[in-house]
């Protein structure tokens, strides 16, 4: 994907991780007004985003017509791996300088000392710190926060999502071991949200995304992403039973084809993501909880 949706994304996420050891104070997520905003809907490389009169400069102009990611609210999943043995794995992570490359495996408890246990979605305000390298940055802004089985987050990024009435499209987590899913397709549902309904897209990965444990390669490929929605199913979840559609999606390119169902309620997004992955296993998260978060103070 060419356009100013992912651009400079490598750039970003090399900007965006932090290690969260002692993060700033929190504070109370604010209710944030939502305002009525014209705009127009315009559709690049398939994916439908908002577009504003060039004079609207309000930070917050791609979340006001959100109605899954609103400002503030959380939304934390389990996780586990599935190795091509079946072995079911969660992952940690180890000492070095290269964020995408220093973790490994552990064997799976929910109560591990030392591994990644949750992933949590947080809305954050603004545009910030997107905007800094991207000045027509087009996407609501969410932190990613991984958590030990404490609660406590260890490590955390940020990314985008697209929301309107067209189609919600993210970026899945993609710090350390989740950089494999990169490869897979995006979380993605467009309209008409019935049984039948197809749609694409593609996105051109770097070989910065590659790791001897699955897949290397060099230069870029294009990721051809293909999407139906197949179904509807009741699925269990941390909020109850929920009655979501269910999205089937292949991604192919030189290296091979990996794949993603996905389940989504237009209430709580996609409440649960099975990856099967490009070396043949897989990767579950399952919707845990919805909250109001708690939001780090910025530095000035």
């Amino acid at each position: 994907m060419k356009s100013s949706i992912l651009q400079t994304v490598v750039a970003i996420c090399l900007t965006s991780l932090f290690f969260a050891c002692e993060p700033p104070p929190p504070q109370e997520v604010p209710v944030v007004p939502k305002k009525q905003l014209a705009y127009e809907l315009v559709k690049k490389d398939g994916i439908f985003a908002e577009k504003f009169d060039s004079k609207e400069k309000d930070q917050n102009r791609y979340n006001y017509n959100n109605n899954i990611f609103e400002i503030g609210n959380e939304y934390t999943y389990d996780y586990y791996h599935l190795d091509k043995n079946g072995k079911k794995q969660l992952w940690e992570s180890t000492k070095g300088e290269n964020y995408r490359a220093d973790w490994k495996f552990v064997p799976y408890k929910a109560d591990h000392p030392r591994a990644i246990t949750q992933v949590s979605f947080t809305v954050i305000e603004g545009l910030e710190p997107f905007i800094k390298y991207t000045p027509d940055y087009n996407q609501t802004i969410v932190k990613i926060s991984y958590l030990n089985h404490e609660g406590k987050p260890k490590l955390r990024e940020e990314i985008g999502l697209i929301e309107n009435e067209k189609n919600l499209w993210m970026h899945p987590p993609r710090t350390k071991f989740f950089s494999i899913l990169e490869i897979n397709p995006f979380p993605f549902i467009q309209a008409p949200y019935e049984v039948g309904t197809k749609f694409e897209w593609s996105l051109e990965v770097s070989e910065t995304w590659g790791d001897k444990r699955w897949k290397t390669w060099s230069g870029t490929i294009n990721n051809k992403q293909t999407y139906e929605i197949t179904g509807k199913e009741k699925v269990k979840t941390g909020v109850g039973e929920l009655d979501c559609f269910k999205v089937e999606a292949k991604a192919n390119s030189s290296i091979g084809e990996s794949g993603l169902v996905s389940y989504f309620h237009p209430d709580y997004g996609f409440v649960k993501l099975d990856y099967s992955n490009i070396d043949g296993s897989k990767t579950v998260l399952e919707l845990k909880k919805k909250g109001r978060a708690k939001l780090e103070k910025k530095k000035k």
